[in-house]
């Protein structure tokens, strides 16, 4: 029972520290978006964000292609078409 109340513990403490990271998160990111800055700036961290996006998106699509991933599927036969 002790080793019970012992773990629901230490998950309400993630928990906690969890929600608390995630809130001073947000907290941050609105005041550096909220503050008098110059335009660029915004703009510059912005396209570094979209573009890091769609570095991680376009690594994806392409990583079986790089690995040269090919699915066969014949039915357990050993019979090949020859080019």
């Amino acid at each position: 029972m002790e080793l019970l109340e012992k773990f629901t513990d230490t998950l309400s403490d993630a928990k906690e520290m969890f929600l608390d990271a995630v809130s001073d998160g947000r907290e941050h990111l609105c005041d550096y978006f909220n503050e008098e800055t110059t335009v660029t700036r915004k703009t510059i961290a912005t396209i570094c964000i979209i573009c890091g996006l769609i570095g991680i998106i376009y690594g994806f699509l392409i990583a079986p292609a790089k690995k040269r991933i090919q699915v066969n599927v014949n039915n357990n036969t050993n019979d090949y078409e020859e080019d």
